[in-house]
């Protein structure tokens, strides 16, 4: 399944800025794949690449999942604040 993901987007994904998130469909699989094909952007190499912020010209970019827990107190809190 993911080596078609790959191909279908390959046509624009080689040409355009992409950037995967994380969501409900790699869970099944404990987000093997995932971790596995794309190295995002994260603080150190310790962090995981399930939440990412970056810049991209004059905007930035936030990234967040649903998947895991985002309140209050949370890593993943945390990492917004």
């Amino acid at each position: 399944m993911w080596d078609l993901f790959g191909e279908q987007t390959e046509s624009f994904a080689a040409y355009t800025a992409f950037m995967p998130g994380v969501g409900n469909h790699e869970s099944y699989y404990n987000y093997t794949s995932y971790f596995n094909r794309y190295r995002l952007p994260r603080l150190n190499e310790s962090q995981s690449n399930l939440w990412f912020s970056f810049d991209y010209g004059q905007v930035h970019m936030i990234h967040i999942s649903s998947e895991h827990d985002y309140q209050k107190g949370s890593e993943q809190y945390k990492f917004l604040e």
